[in-house]
């Protein structure tokens, strides 16, 4: 397999209304494929790619809902590609019209079920899901099905898990969501990484996928990425082409008379962490961290039933276990990839908008009673240190003097200064020792990860950012 492609459908709206997406918070709007068959095949011709590619068909919304996605699917698997398209599975009429493909179609699509249990079961429609996986199940198409672990959903556990054997035969993969309102793109939990991660395991679903997201959750990609010639990411509304979710646009796809700049991220990833790591890594698009198990694709989306049946059939696991075509640069053209991407512009996060966001959901707390102390304790966090002690780092000490949190002590590289200033608190400089405390928590945002690092090359010490804490908070 060549490599992947992101096909971003410009549908902004969805059948369901989960209270964790952030879809129908940004736009309620359908919007049809309006690119005709004849471009979608020149546009994606093999010879033109360099190779078959696998084609993540996705959207922000249910990607089905368009009308002609279904005769797109079939263009581009009859051009010999294959394609991974995510539902949340109630469209039968959709569905049904991928499993009339010819059988030999039907072997490379691979369906993403996306299982939102209590929507589902608010609209009445547990049943039609369940009943379109076992009509896939009977076809030559793949699937998967993956379950987003919610707070609410924990007591749940128990029944979503007999329903599933139930009706499918085993469990559902798990993944961890992500909080889109953090610049640090923490949990969406009111619960601690850590703690929300123990939690689930502890639900027994043995999800492959949920234990490589959480080893890889949170962690930056510091080394050289090869997304944007093994991966692209393409707008099917405007053509926008770009290496990755979070780099800047590189050229139009559907502009036929250009040859594809095939430039991979290298060193200039613009993104806080790889979120997208539980399936850039296993397939080969970025190499996996050294430390963290390494899985197949197949493994993190693939379950065996009860009955013996594998949801990813032979022709997609050969691909999912094969990955995506390891093309390899030298380190002088490595070195040519940087000088190209430093002559693009930079995605930078603007500061003030980062720290105004979280302020005003801060206040907005304060106004219905709600207190950040309740953070640490549901976490089981009874002594804290603070690191960086501007606007924010003080905002919070205030705060939590007012609580039983025990503040031990302040991080600052100001620290000198800051004594002269606050008698009788304990300042420390980041190059002394920390001591022990239960958690450290970050108020530099944009900095985070940086800080992050210098604290874990220090000590054990488990460490937040103060997104985590504060928007943690405002979900319980």
């Amino acid at each position: 397999m060549k490599r992947w492609i992101n096909l971003h459908m410009p549908t902004n709206t969805c059948n369901l209304n989960c209270h964790y997406c952030y879809v129908h918070k940004v736009t309620n709007k359908l919007n049809q494929v309006e690119l005709p068959l004849y471009k979608i095949k020149k546009a994606f011709d093999p010879e033109r790619l360099g190779g078959y590619c696998l084609i993540n068909i996705c959207s922000n919304g249910e990607p089905l809902m368009p009308e002609n996605v279904p005769d797109m699917i079939q263009c581009l698997a009859e051009m010999g590609h294959y394609i991974m398209i995510l539902s949340n599975g109630t469209l039968t009429e959709r569905i049904n019209a991928l499993l009339s493909f010819p059988e030999e179609l039907q072997k490379r699509i691979f369906i993403k079920f996306s299982f939102h249990y209590e929507e589902l079961k608010r609209k009445k429609l547990l049943d039609v899901f369940f009943e379109n996986i076992n009509n896939v199940k009977k076809s030559d198409c793949s699937l998967t099905v993956e379950m987003v672990a919610c707070d609410e959903w924990l007591g749940e556990a128990e029944t979503i898990k007999h329903l599933c054997i139930e009706k499918i035969g085993t469990l559902p993969h798990v993944n961890i969501p992500r909080d889109e309102r953090q610049y640090t793109l923490g949990v969406l939990s009111k619960y601690s990484l850590k703690n929300f991660i123990l939690m689930w395991k502890d639900k027994g679903f043995e999800s492959e996928l949920f234990d490589f997201r959480a080893q890889t959750f949170g962690k930056h990609v510091d080394y050289f990425c090869y997304a944007g010639i093994r991966y692209i990411w393409v707008n099917m509304k405007t053509g926008s082409m770009t290496q990755c979710y979070h780099t800047t646009y590189i050229q139009n796809f559907f502009d036929l008379s250009k040859d594809i700049e095939w430039l991979p991220v290298g060193n200039h990833c613009c993104s806080p962490w790889c979120y997208t790591s539980y399936a850039f890594m296993p397939i080969g698009i970025v190499a996996t961290p050294e430390g963290v198990k390494n899985y197949s694709y197949f493994s993190v989306r693939n379950r065996r039933t009860q009955d013996g049946y594998d949801w990813v059939k032979p022709a997609m696991r050969r691909v999912f276990e094969e990955g995506v075509e390891q093309i390899e640069l030298t380190d002088s053209e490595k070195g040519m990839v940087d000088e190209r991407n430093a002559q693009f512009p930079v995605r930078k996060p603007d500061r003030n908008v980062v720290i105004n966001r979280l302020l005003a959901n801060w206040l907005a707390q304060k106004m219905q009673y709600k207190r950040i102390g309740q953070y640490f304790y549901r976490n089981g966090y009874h002594s804290v240190a603070i690191y960086g002690y501007g606007q924010l780092g003080r905002l919070l000490e205030n705060e939590l003097r007012e609580s039983e949190i025990e503040i031990k002590y302040i991080i600052d590289r100001d620290a000198v200064q800051i004594r002269k200033e606050c008698s009788g608190k304990r300042i420390i400089m980041p190059d002394d020792e920390f001591r022990d405390v239960d958690v450290i928590v970050i108020t530099p945002i944009i900095d985070f990860y940086k800080v992050r690092a210098i604290c874990e090359s220090k000590c054990n010490i488990e460490t937040l950012s103060i997104e985590n804490v504060i928007y943690g908070n405002d979900l319980s």
